[in-house]
């Protein structure tokens, strides 16, 4: 069985409302743990869409399907944004168990880019060493009783590859260490500090900003 498990899209269009409910909830605070199963729930599964083969992304050991149709890539002022969810996530469904991943890195080709720990940090190395291959990943995952957690990337690095017309391709060569990202005050017993996350050509479709 699949976890209750209680999104930064760093887009044109989503990045405030994401970031400002990073792993808060209207819904009461889930105390157990989200990325372990309880013997009260049934099984849940994460739906697939418009998917490819290899895009997916793991968190602490579950894997997830992303959904081409729910994906993009924009090339926004300061960094290249890229984000993919699966078809299940919904914000605060009670339906599915799902979840969306968000890169933001800026043009430097293919290669390792080197990971920090928020969109802040990633800003600041960009205007301190403009053409440095950095990256900063969020992942999200909403679970079946409308909570919600976001990580954060903090070492380590992802991997690049460039296919087509310059859309970008990520995967790591091995699992890295994230951080949950904790509203102040908000309650994160039974949620992770810390998970192990892997991607699997991960990639979104090309969106003008214009």
């Amino acid at each position: 069985m699949i976890a209750r498990i209680s999104k930064i899209v760093v887009s044109a269009l989503l990045v405030g409302g994401l970031l400002g409910c990073s792993s808060s909830s209207s819904e009461p605070a889930d105390t157990t743990n989200p990325l372990n199963p309880t013997e009260n729930e049934a099984e849940s599964t994460t739906e697939t869409g418009d998917v490819t083969s290899g895009l997916s992304w793991t968190v602490d050991g579950v894997a997830f399907t992303g959904d081409v149709e729910r994906s993009q890539q924009i090339a926004l002022t300061e960094y290249l944004s890229t984000s993919n969810s699966t078809t299940g996530f919904n914000f605060g469904s009670n339906v599915d168990v799902g979840s969306v991943i968000n890169i933001a890195a800026n043009e430097s080709g293919a290669g390792d880019y080197t990971l920090v720990g928020s969109l802040q940090e990633l800003i600041e190395a960009l205007r301190n060493s403009p053409g440095s291959p950095v990256a900063h990943i969020a992942v999200v995952v909403d679970s079946i009783d409308g909570g919600n957690a976001t990580w954060n990337s903090a070492t380590g690095t992802v991997s690049a590859t460039i296919v087509g017309d310059d859309v970008y391709h990520y995967s790591t060569s091995e699992p890295l260490t994230f951080t949950l990202d904790a509203l102040p005050g908000s309650d994160t017993s039974g949620t992770p500090l810390q998970v192990q996350v892997t991607l699997n050509d991960v990639f979104g479709t090309v969106v003008s900003n214009q």
